[in-house]
């Protein structure tokens, strides 16, 4: 614990890429499936894959093994933000699941999608202690990511987590987070999956455009580069390499301008 909030990192040999901002790790690689698969023949996709388990099948499963640990460690927003970025970052797939919202694992369900982060270990977070409570089951948790941009550098990101209160703990509904400078920040409802899975869509051809934008920029200006040589006949090559400080000739008058003063920089 540390000026209010919690730090949390870990150093290894694997280099993390934030291609897509925040919003790349939690979300693009949380949820899978986004890729509409090849049509099947009737009974291939039952052969091939189990099929999932009803709502009636799910409440009659005894409680996962830890279910009891994991209600204590999330009692409160601030904790619960904490197990959930930690599963994030080391991978635990089945952990990341459980700290969804009920509502928000019905809803991936429902569309075939698995959460299932990916894991860095490049990566650190940090998440403050002020809870911003908006209802007796909800309330806003803010934290940081960091981790290594595709060149290799740090960069720090800032979440905003929504949090609704269950029967298990505080679970995660929902995100909010800048992905471009200067810009409103993206609002993520997991409890609201066909909305996400359109953000999501539509963020992604957005980051495109921007890069494709930005290469044809860099192009045209490696291709037309500005030409500062001086032909040797312009006027110019009579300039003297420095302008007097005494008058010129005998007129006070045509004395040269003074440098200009430094700017003040803010």
């Amino acid at each position: 614990m540390d000026g209010g909030r919690y730090t949390s990192s870990r150093s290894g040999n694997k280099t993390g890429s934030l291609k897509w901002s925040t919003v790349c790790i939690f979300v693009a690689v949380l949820v899978l499936g986004c890729q509409k698969p090849s049509p099947q023949p009737d009974g291939a996709q039952s052969a091939s894959r189990p099929a999932a388990p009803s709502s009636s099948d799910t409440e009659k499963k005894p409680a996962p093994a830890g279910q009891n640990d994991l209600k204590s460690q999330t009692a409160d927003p601030v904790s619960a933000v904490k197990v959930f970025l930690e599963a994030v970052r080391t991978g635990d797939d089945e952990k990341v699941i459980q700290l969804f919202s009920e509502l928000a694992r019905e809803q991936a369900g429902k569309l075939n999608r698995q959460f299932a982060p990916v894991g860095s270990d490049t990566a650190r977070y940090e998440v403050f202690n002020d809870v911003e409570y908006l209802a007796p089951d909800g309330a806003r948790v803010k934290s940081t990511w960091t981790d290594l941009d595709s060149q290799g550098k740090p960069r720090t990101d800032e979440i905003t987590w929504m949090l609704r209160k269950e029967a298990d703990g505080w679970r995660i509904a929902g995100m909010a987070t800048v992905i471009f400078e200067g810009e409103p920040p993206l609002l993520l409802d997991f409890e609201n999956m066909p909305e996400t899975l359109k953000k999501i869509e539509l963020l992604s051809q957005e980051i495109e455009r921007r890069a494709a934008q930005s290469q044809q920029a860099a192009s045209q200006a490696n291709a037309n580069p500005v030409d500062q040589t001086t032909p040797p006949n312009s006027a110019d090559s009579q300039t003297p390499a420095a302008l007097p400080a005494a008058p010129v000739a005998d007129n006070p008058a045509q004395t040269a301008q003074d440098p200009q003063p430094n700017v003040l920089r803010k």
